[in-house]
């Protein structure tokens, strides 16, 4: 098993309920999967925000180890220790 600390900033952290949890993980777990699993623990808003039909959502911007996770990046597997940061994507003008 691994951990990973997960932190939701904006609409996500009040859907969630807190701004940054540890998340314990079976192995060799993407970061793709982690974001369906968070999506299916947290239904309604987060999920909305998060997947569309099971991908990752335009709407959601996604780092790894505070780097920004690209479309090809979301097979990664997770390690223990690592840092997912989730935010919405914000339009303004």
């Amino acid at each position: 098993m691994i951990t990973v600390k997960v932190s939701y900033y904006n609409i996500l952290a009040t859907c969630v309920g807190v701004k940054h949890e540890s998340v314990l993980l079976p192995e060799n777990i993407t970061i793709l999967t982690l974001i369906q699993g968070l999506a299916e623990r947290l239904p309604g808003t987060f999920q909305e925000i998060a997947l569309v039909n099971e991908a990752p959502s335009p709407h959601l911007r996604v780092f790894h180890n505070r780097r920004l996770v690209k479309p090809e990046d979301f097979e990664l597997s997770l390690a223990d220790g690592d840092e997912i940061m989730m935010f919405p994507a914000i339009a303004g003008g």
